[in-house]
């Protein structure tokens, strides 16, 4: 097999691994985690497993419980100018809220807290992008999947070791894959960052920031980076993906 990572993807768990990916220049096309909102590897899991069924989907866009939520796009400004029209997925775990008692909850865990998929257009987005996972699977392309963490950000729900680990088991199974998780968290060490636990198929570090913001967590993300040796020019673009060889 050709050793050479070929993609490197988010798997969520925020908006975090998304932004980071393409300040380091590493985001070559969108990965179908990009800017959700998920609580737990269960989340990750399903999504690889199911994908997006419309029959799952709760838009806010028609729910008059959410009138006041929806309003105008972009966000962040509050009602009653609004946040923009989210969809909420009712089989994950961060979204099992009753609307009657819980309509600010249900609508600020929406996992798609930033696509409203009742938009034609936004759900064919996410269908390619699956559709990219499925080629990637088939042809064996080298890829490293990012999962990047803070424990301090507002909505976190922990996530261990034994659940990584899960994870990994799971995208060994259908990948050419490395899986890198990355907990960004604020400690009374001195080193910028450590190696908790790594292993052929996946790595788990910390960045000792608490900080969400790409600048302050640059330059140890490069280190880290570059222990991949991953050649940011030849990894492929989406038109790319099609046309490469089953890597056998």
């Amino acid at each position: 097999m050709n050793n050479e990572y070929k993609c490197v993807l988010s798997l969520g768990i925020r908006c975090f691994t998304e932004i980071y990916l393409k300040q380091l220049n590493y985001k070559k096309f969108s990965s179908p985690f990009d800017a959700l909102y998920l609580s737990s590897i269960n989340d990750i899991i399903y999504l690889l497993k199911n994908k997006i069924n419309k029959a799952d989907l709760v838009h806010t866009e028609d729910d008059e419980r959410y009138k006041l939520y929806n309003r105008d796009w972009p966000p962040p400004l509050p009602p009653p100018n609004g946040w923009g029209c989210r969809t909420i997925h009712t089989k994950l775990d961060n979204t099992l809220f009753d609307p009657d008692k819980y309509t600010h909850s249900s609508y600020h865990h929406a996992t798609f807290a930033h696509h409203n998929l009742k938009n034609i257009e936004v759900f064919e987005h996410f269908k390619r992008c699956f559709e990219r996972f499925d080629i990637i699977q088939e042809k064996k392309i080298k890829t490293l999947f990012c999962l990047f963490i803070h424990p301090k950000y507002c909505g976190y729900i922990k996530i261990s070791t034994k659940d990584i680990k899960r994870l990994s088991v799971f995208l060994q199974e259908r990948y050419n894959c490395h899986l890198l998780v990355i907990f960004f968290l604020k400690t009374n060490i001195a080193d910028s960052y450590s190696l908790l636990k790594g292993n052929e198929n996946y790595t788990i570090y910390k960045i000792n920031n608490n900080a969400s913001d790409f600048l302050p967590n640059k330059n140890v993300l490069l280190e880290i980076f570059h222990k991949y040796n991953i050649n940011e020019s030849q990894l492929l673009k989406y038109k790319e993906i099609s046309e490469y060889p089953n890597n056998e």
